[in-house]
């Protein structure tokens, strides 16, 4: 892809995300009060799709070592994190945001040696190991 193809791709995502919050505010403005009676709920969901996403980008080269075990321990973890978030929330209290700060710094250690453990206990698993006979 060229660069400036990479540019104008920019551009054109950004332009659309403007479009959108101006849909929104002409068109929907009711939106916004709706969505600020559930804050803490829009920002669980905001800090854990942060939390998947740094983890996916910063350890996507691990996908290489055994792609199954990457996403398997990813997801579990994923499962984990929001059954945990979900429990803490409803009988202890909503998180707040400096509660997440340390949440995500703990987690993001727990992801990569997890990740990291798993990609490298089942490098090997599901290929052939036979050799040529």
């Amino acid at each position: 892809m060229k660069k400036t193809s990479s540019y104008l791709l920019g551009v054109l995502i950004g332009l659309v995300i403007i479009g959108c919050i101006f849909v929104v505010q002409v068109w929907f403005p009711w939106l916004e009060n709706d969505l600020g009676r559930h804050k803490r709920l829009i920002e669980s969901a905001w800090f854990t799709a942060a939390l998947f996403a740094f983890s996916v980008n910063r350890l996507w080269p691990w996908r290489n070592r055994n792609a199954f075990a990457f996403w398997t321990s990813l997801f579990a973890l994923l499962v984990l994190h929001a059954t945990g978030v979900f429990f803490y929330s409803r009988y202890v209290q909503p998180l707040l945001v400096w509660q997440w700060i340390i949440l995500l710094s703990i987690e993001s250690f727990v992801v990569v040696s997890v990740v990291d453990w798993s990609t490298k206990r089942f490098h090997n698993f599901g290929h052939d190991n036979r050799g040529l006979e």
